[in-house]
């Protein structure tokens, strides 16, 4: 079947994890008292907090750091960090690492008339302020739709359906590109093409096609 639309996780596919580990996650947790402080009242804080199941807002603040410490993809916390990363972006403290041909390839895909879209743990939010203040600059034209985990977990071919559905394509049309190999197993199961990412590190055992970087990816 052809492809016409590519999938991408963030972390390993598109941008080096250490970013995230080790810019996005120490920023939010040391920024993270002093947002509450100043935004207690906000609805969108409020509520967080509240999803953590804390009785007050010193423990529901420490219950979000120790996911930050553990990576734990509670959609509060994600919520949460999407929001102190907008601050972090727009101050200019930090700008989103994107490998360098991430977006020649995209520019060769869209001119191939592919459609591009993301898949991550991140908010939506937080997917949207990562392509605006990427170290390429603004590159959100070239994607076309961002999905988190209000889809659905990323292990999960329930979550993998429900994106074919929004896209409105036959599954074996969109081809998901990621660096974990069970996330890939879940989107194959649900009909996906996949291709696993391999960057700095010999291929392994996978039932997954493998490259070492998004311009080596052959498209059907």
């Amino acid at each position: 079947m052809v492809t016409r639309f590519i999938l991408m996780d963030i972390e390993g596919t598109v941008s080096d994890i250490n970013f995230v580990r080790n810019v996005l996650f120490p920023y939010s947790a040391k920024e993270m008292r002093n947002f509450v402080s100043r935004n207690k009242t906000n609805p969108t804080v409020r509520e967080c907090l509240q999803q953590t199941g804390a009785a007050d807002d010193e423990s529901a603040i420490q219950q979000l750091l120790a996911w930050i410490a553990s990576d734990t993809k509670h959609p509060a916390l994600k919520t949460m960090q999407g929001l102190i990363w907008r601050e972090g972006y727009e101050s200019g403290a930090f700008r989103a690492h994107l490998y360098p041909e991430v977006v020649p390839t995209w520019t060769r895909w869209t001119s191939q008339n592919l459609r591009l879209g993301i898949y991550s743990s991140g908010s939506l939010t937080a997917q949207h302020l990562f392509f605006q203040y990427s170290e390429m600059g603004d590159v959100r034209t070239y994607l076309q739709a961002y999905f988190d985990l209000s889809t659905g977990a990323k292990r999960e071919t329930e979550s993998y359906k429900k994106i074919a559905a929004k896209l409105d394509l036959p599954p074996g049309q969109i081809l998901f590109l990621s660096d974990i190999e069970e996330e890939l197993d879940a989107a194959k199961i649900a009909g996906f093409s996949t291709a696993l990412i391999v960057r700095g590190r010999d291929s392994i055992q996978s039932k997954h096609v493998q490259y070492h970087q998004l311009s080596d990816v052959q498209i059907n």
